[in-house]
């Protein structure tokens, strides 16, 4: 019997008397990319943190490989829109990376070399630019060996270099295994191939096209 590696059934979220997401089913195979759209205050980063665990539904579940994410939380890794993180912090990229694995430099230096970003190992994080900065978010997610990447408009704020890079690191990716989801207002890079294309409307999620 076929598991997708992460499932929801019939989820929903509330903020106080204000429902946001009613019955999202959702099935996300190994390899695969998922683009979840919606206009703002549709509830697309909320649905995000509900399936990484970070957010509990007020009904329905969601397992990760058949099993409750209870005690797997760390193989879903979450990227939001505006990390709570302190760019001009002293820390170099490596060490940003690092802090996804507990320090272990082997994981570190490999997740480095898939986002591309090797050479800028021992730079500030305060001198990245904004595609650089989503590149080395994605390589500490990868650090902690994720098997699932939730990605909260990730091609928001970079140039159209930057965008068709992440596009082809995410097609990488998914090529390997990983699971992507990720959450977009505009157009999509030529470089990011094999996109189902979902959008979330009135709380539920509808197939695009």
């Amino acid at each position: 019997m076929f598991v997708p590696l992460l499932q929801a059934r019939q989820l929903a979220f509330a903020y106080g008397d204000h429902p946001v997401l009613e019955f999202i089913n959702l099935d996300l195979p190994m390899g695969s990319c998922t683009l979840i759209q919606g206009d703002n205050g549709t509830g697309k980063s909320t649905l995000l943190q509900l399936l990484q665990g970070k957010l509990q539904p007020s009904a329905g579940w969601v397992r990760l490989a058949g099993r409750p994410l209870r005690g797997q939380r760390r193989r879903l890794a979450l990227v939001p829109q505006v990390p709570s993180l302190r760019w001009h912090y002293p820390l170099d990229v490596m060490g940003l990376v690092a802090l996804g694995c507990g320090g272990h430099h082997q994981r570190s230096r490999q997740a480095l070399e898939q986002v591309g970003l090797t050479p800028q190992a021992q730079t500030a994080i305060c001198s990245l630019s904004g595609g650089q900065r989503q590149r080395v978010l994605i390589a500490r997610a990868l650090a902690q060996q994720a098997a699932v990447l939730l990605l909260d408009e990730p091609m928001a704020f970079v140039d159209a270099a930057s965008r068709e890079q992440l596009g082809s690191l995410l097609s990488a990716l998914t090529a390997a295994g990983t699971a992507v989801v990720l959450t977009a207002h505009g157009p999509l890079p030529a470089s990011l191939q094999a996109v189902r294309q979902l959008r979330l409307q009135h709380g539920q999620l509808l197939p695009v096209g």
